[in-house]
């Protein structure tokens, strides 16, 4: 964009922005910015517009309402960029945290947001204000509030150490990798459980035929025991037989 006299206007917004007391500069900026490496590879695509702030560990945009796009969401996620990797263990912790259905209260939120404002500002100016006042609160249901299915977030942050601890918020990578971790970890108890049960059937002398089926696991509890008990049966004929014959040997006179 250009102004007369030949001066270039960058499109952009510049803000004075406080975190904990530490002066920022925050930038809303209109001017393409590459936001996924220079390379075909790395998909690299241009966003209109950029709010940028300290770094990563910093929000960027809040709001009290849902987002929605057309698209998708995207996260910044290469190997080169992280640190302190290690593996996790997500099954056992995830069954010990609760998963339940439920509506946000939005009276609820906007007070909690009231008075974490207040707790800020008293400890960072030593002043008792906020920005806003809560709505009045009506002891009346909102019939229109949807219904999510979701953790609770202290549970789940202390569970995997994640996100500060918070009781309040839950990052939602960090979920998406709890889950992807667990589904790992089912898909290896499954394997341990198909090998076993492919031995047990080496064991009961299953025909050939249903052997050629095992990937498909088309076995049902009757065939199988079925077939345990004509092993049992067999094995047990042949003890008989065995016991006849001792029982033959100790009735015949010696010359």
């Amino acid at each position: 964009m250009s102004a007369s006299g030949g001066t270039v206007l960058t499109p952009e917004i510049r803000l004075a922005v406080s975190n904990n007391g530490i002066a920022r500069e925050a930038v809303i900026s209109a001017q393409p910015t590459p936001h996924s490496g220079t390379t075909p590879q790395s998909n690299t695509r241009y966003i209109p517009v950029a709010v940028i702030v300290g770094g990563a560990t910093e929000y960027g945009i809040h709001t009290n309402g849902k987002i929605n796009a057309s698209g998708n969401f995207t996260t910044y996620s290469d190997r080169s960029v992280k640190r302190d990797i290690n593996d996790v263990n997500a099954l056992r912790k995830l069954k010990s945290i609760k998963i339940a259905s439920y509506k946000l209260d939005s009276a609820a939120l906007e007070r909690k947001r009231f008075e974490g404002e207040i707790a800020n500002n008293l400890r960072d100016k030593n002043a008792v204000i906020a920005s806003f006042q809560p709505g009045e609160e009506y002891d009346v249901e909102d019939y229109r509030a949807p219904k999510y299915i979701g953790c609770f977030a202290g549970e789940f942050n202390r569970a995997f150490g994640v996100n500060g601890e918070s009781e309040d918020t839950v990052c939602l990578g960090d979920q998406i990798g709890v889950a992807l971790r667990a589904i790992q970890e089912l898909a290896e108890i499954i394997d341990d459980q198909a090998a076993e049960i492919a031995e047990l059937r080496a064991a009961l002398k299953l025909p050939e035929k249903q052997k050629k089926q095992a990937n498909s696991i088309e076995f049902t509890a009757e065939d199988i025991e079925k077939a345990a008990d004509d092993h049992v049966k067999a094995a047990y004929e042949a003890i008989m037989q065995e016991a006849k014959k001792c029982s033959l040997k100790e009735a015949t006179p010696e010359n």
